[in-house]
């Protein structure tokens, strides 16, 4: 359970890292847009997904730790955290990025779909906190 976390974790980290690095290497109507995003100013959508951001990510943050423990609680935590941050992208509107940020995020999201089913499906987490004494 614990090296799947790990790999999502680092997933994401490098595709956001590779996302901001080859942003360069688009083609300049891409990188127009890129740059008029940046500069554009605060719409609604903007504070909504900011607002969600600032409470989704330290919850996924307690759940992550909660799974590494094995809790019970912290599959039901990780579940609702992952709906809330993908639900943001109703917020976003279009996104540029280059291919290899792009598969490595899809790479975080199906490692993601792994925690989840492990934690839901597998004989990971036990589904009760109640100790079972050995016989």
């Amino acid at each position: 359970m614990r090296k799947p976390i790990k790999k999502k974790k680092l997933a994401r980290l490098i595709g956001l890292i590779a996302t901001f690095a080859l942003e360069g290497s688009l083609p300049p109507l891409l990188q127009e847009y890129l740059e008029w995003e940046a500069n554009r100013p605060l719409i609604p959508s903007d504070i909504v997904f900011a607002a969600v951001a600032l409470v989704s990510i330290p919850l996924c943050l307690v759940a992550s730790i909660g799974l590494f423990f094995f809790k019970n609680w912290a599959r039901w935590l990780y579940l609702a955290c992952s709906l809330l941050i993908y639900s943001m992208s109703f917020f976003t509107g279009p996104t540029v990025e280059h291919g290899i940020a792009g598969v490595l995020d899809d790479l975080s999201v199906l490692l993601e779909g792994l925690i989840l089913g492990l934690a839901f499906f597998g004989n990971v987490i036990p589904k009760t906190n109640s100790k079972v004494n050995p016989a």
